[in-house]
Formats: structure tokens, sequence, C-alpha cells
């Protein structure tokens, strides 16, 4: 199915004109959010090709989208803020905080629990005919990697340490952001790499 389909919103029969896709983050095997250059984020049912929501916050184009564990969406953009969503049950989106640090265009994201993300139920050490004989649905492979996410944070202290966003910008900076903590700034300069760590971070 082309994502490129009429809106759910829409009664036209005729797609919406889009603007230039700038970023897209797979949420899971049906979900894609794409982010646009007239500031707007959908999320995508890849199986239907159906926009199943058009978030809309940030004032200019969107540069990077990632998703986190629980199904938070972060969201970068050339308006120099990062914008936090999240799903409140059914179709609804929340937008549950507004990130800002930056003093350009933040242009690049990363969670600290991407690589568990990534690998999800299966433990990269094991053989791969014995990861493939582990499951008998698909379900008990969304479950596993439940179950592996969910020691990964509690490895990690609690949601507040386990997955932390980093940020980067034209600003020559990156920042690090916790549940818990204001920013640490790391900044670059053609010379030498300084790190400051602001009050409460």
């Amino acid at each position: 199915a082309h994502l490129d389909g009429v809106d759910d919103d829409d009664d036209s029969g005729k797609p919406p004109r889009q603007d230039s896709a700038s970023s897209s983050a797979w949420g899971s095997s049906s979900t894609l959010a794409t982010g646009s250059k007239d500031g707007t984020v959908k999320v995508w049912n890849a199986r239907t090709g159906g926009v199943a929501a058009s978030l809309s916050g940030h004032v200019d184009g969107v540069e990077a989208l990632v998703w986190s564990g629980d199904g938070n969406l972060f969201s970068a953009s050339r308006d120099r803020a990062i914008k936090v969503w999240r799903k409140s049950g059914g179709k609804d989106w929340l937008l549950a905080a507004t990130l800002r640090g930056h003093s350009h265009r933040v242009n690049a994201l990363a969670l600290s629990s991407d690589h568990v993300c990534r690998v999800g139920p299966f433990d990269p050490l094991e053989k791969i005919k014995k990861r493939r004989d582990n499951f008998d649905s698909f379900a008990d492979i969304r479950q596993t990697a439940r179950r592996r996410y969910d020691a990964y944070v509690a490895a990690c202290g609690g949601p507040a340490f386990a997955e932390r966003l980093v940020s980067g910008s034209d600003d020559a900076t990156l920042l690090f952001w916790a549940k818990t903590t204001t920013p640490t700034t790391l900044k670059t300069t053609s010379s030498a790499t300084t790190t400051t760590t602001s009050e409460g971070g």
C-alpha cells in the first residue's frame, strides 16, 4: 500500500496535498511515523497505507524522529524544539512535553534504549536457529520483546534512567536529556570537546 493515501479525516476521496517528507521512523511492524517540512508528524498504518494520526505543534520542518520502548514518539524540528508525543488511548495522541535548549535547528535524535528495542525478543548471543525455534506465535514474540525491555528498564534503575535522549543541533551541541533532570550539554569546537552539566543534570 502507498503511504500517500487519503487522510482518515478527509471525506473528499482525494489524497491531501503533502509537503515533502524529511524524516521517518518505524514504531512497529505496522506503524510508521513521518515528519514533513510543513512541521507536521504523521503516524501511518503501514498495512493499509492510511493515516492513523496527524500531529501538529512544530512551526517549522521536522528533521528527526525516534520511538521509545514505551511507545512515545519524539520529534525534532528546525524550530529548535523537541516534542514528545504519547498515545492516550484509541486514536488520540497527546503532546506530553516540549523540550527546549538548542539555539539552532535540531536535526538528530537517539535514545539509550535503541539497542534493546532493535533486538526485540532475540538474544544476539544465541544461535540463529535457536532464536527461530523459541517462539510459537507473533504474540509470543511481542510478549518476549516486552519482557526483555522491562528487564532492561529495571536493570537501569527505572524509567527515569532507562531511556536517555540525546539531541544534536546545528548549534554544534549535543544535549543529553533524562526524565528527571535538566539537559547535559556536550559542546564541540574545532580544537576541543568540553562537557558542561547544567544545574541539576
